[in-house]
């Protein structure tokens, strides 16, 4: 057996050492097929696990409350949205919460043009109160933020992101500088930190400004529509947290029994787990058709190794 084994290696060596070129050639593309799977299915979960992170660091006790409608109902011309009365109620009746705070756009006004001097940019602009930074986590790299003065007066005062004061060619700390946004006047009181893109877009290009004067400046018969962020006490609350929501909404929006809401409440994990199951299902199918190449390139070497033991058999 040991003699055979031998004979084998050396009959298989003689053959590579012939054919040097075809075994470089067949050993190449076995190195390229293979590490074309490992590479595509590494890079795909890293892109998931990524993807998951940036949900997880947004905090697992967390709720984002938004309208909401199905497909089916935007094609019947169903209109959806959470209003300034929704807030209130969300406010005064669900215990559990320790921080909640809107995020109001005036509707069809949700990106508005900013001038400073001679520079101009458009960037999305909403309303927000002073619980914005503990319910986000973000804090002022420059000035201050919203206070609860600038809410009660209706200031004509707003926070801007790091990208929108670099686009306007604003100094690093702006704070004092005057900006026209939708016709108004507002005074620069804090720069918000960094925190980069999110799926190839910015976090930081935003205006903000006091809820009470987003509402001023689109008049009495503008329509607000609100996202509501808030956190709770405990994350184990959340669920319970989150059922009390949907009674009450439900029962605001006159929706009856059987009938779709209007409005969803999620929360980061959600998100993340939403986009981890659509990672696998990305790293399942990119991983197919890269084992068809791989499959492909194997027939190939099939075909030259077949070649060479014909060549060996008398």
């Amino acid at each position: 057996m040991m003699f055979m084994l031998l004979e084998s290696f050396r009959s298989a060596w003689e053959s590579i050492a012939a054919h040097a070129f075809r075994s470089c050639l067949t050993t190449l593309g076995i190195t390229i097929g293979v590490s074309s799977v490992v590479t595509v299915i590494a890079l795909m979960q890293g892109l998931q696990t990524s993807i998951v992170s940036e949900y997880e660091e947004l905090g697992g006790n967390s709720l984002s409350v938004s309208a909401y409608l199905t497909v089916d109902d935007v094609l019947k011309g169903k209109t959806a949205r959470l209003t300034p009365e929704d807030l209130d109620l969300i406010a005064r009746q669900v215990e559990g919460i320790t921080s909640i705070t809107p995020l109001a756009v005036i509707e069809g006004q949700s990106f508005v043009e900013i001038r400073a001097g001679s520079q101009a940019t458009w960037a999305p602009m909403q309303g927000t109160t002073h619980s914005y930074l503990d319910v986000q986590g973000i804090f002022p790299a420059h000035g201050r933020f919203l206070s609860p003065t600038d809410e009660l007066r209706r200031r004509h005062v707003c926070v801007l992101g790091e990208k929108t004061r670099k686009t306007l060619g604003l100094p690093e700390d702006p704070v004092g500088e005057y900006l026209q946004i939708a016709g108004e006047w507002l005074k620069v009181v804090g720069v918000m930190e960094e925190r980069g893109g999110l799926f190839g877009a910015s976090q930081d290009d935003f205006v903000l400004l006091p809820y009470s004067t987003l509402r001023r400046l689109g008049g009495v018969q503008a329509e607000i529509n609100i996202t509501i962020s808030l956190t709770v006490a405990e994350t184990v609350e959340r669920d319970a947290v989150t059922a009390r929501i949907r009674s009450l909404l439900r029962h605001a929006h006159g929706l009856k029994p059987g009938e779709a809401d209007d409005f969803q409440v999620t929360s980061p994990d959600q998100l993340g787990e939403a986009f981890n199951r659509i990672g696998k299902m990305l790293t399942s199918v990119v991983a197919g058709i890269v084992s068809i190449s791989l499959l492909v390139g194997g027939i190939g070497i099939m075909n030259i190794m077949l070649v060479s033991v014909t060549e060996r058999t008398r």
